[in-house]
């Protein structure tokens, strides 16, 4: 007769214990998905900052005097200074979104060639930028290309 509330007691503890368990462990993941998001922020930020320097330095470079073959060499020395922190950014990336931003990088890169006219290069660099931004904005918000594509965006910034 007392085997009643016994089981009841028991059935609550054990619930009890899964739900304070099952707790933690969300905590746990929400506090994770915090911290890279916060990470990621860094990184990204920092990318951008630095690239935006690179390119700030790279039109005065393209518009000078020098020879040719000395702005190419000075202009690649600017985007080498970037390959750490591009290293960096890789990192946080999905794998498609690490050959995208590597293909958009090598699109900036060529678009600051002594080869490039000014009017193409001015609207490649802009229409670049905003899609290296797009694409850390969406790593960012936690969007996979899968979603993407399934909204009609498309897997490519």
């Amino acid at each position: 007769m007392c085997e009643g509330p016994f089981i009841v007691a028991v059935v609550s503890g054990i619930f009890a214990l899964a739900g304070g368990f099952l707790g933690a462990l969300l905590t746990r993941r929400t506090e994770y998905q915090k911290w890279l998001r916060q990470e990621r922020s860094v990184a990204f930020a920092e990318f951008l900052r630095q690239l935006n320097t690179v390119v700030e330095k790279a039109i005065p470079i393209l518009c000078g005097l020098e020879p040719k073959q000395q702005q190419e060499r000075k202009v690649t020395e600017l985007f080498l200074g970037l390959k750490a922190q591009e290293d960096i950014v890789r990192l946080y990336l999905s794998p498609t979104g690490r050959e995208s931003f590597s293909e958009l990088i090598k699109q900036l890169w060529l678009l600051h060639s002594t080869s490039t006219q000014a009017e193409r290069r001015i609207k490649g660099v802009e229409d670049t930028l905003r899609n290296i931004q797009s694409l850390f904005e969406r790593t960012i918000d936690g969007q996979p290309a899968a979603c993407r594509a399934r909204r009609g965006e498309g897997k490519n910034p």
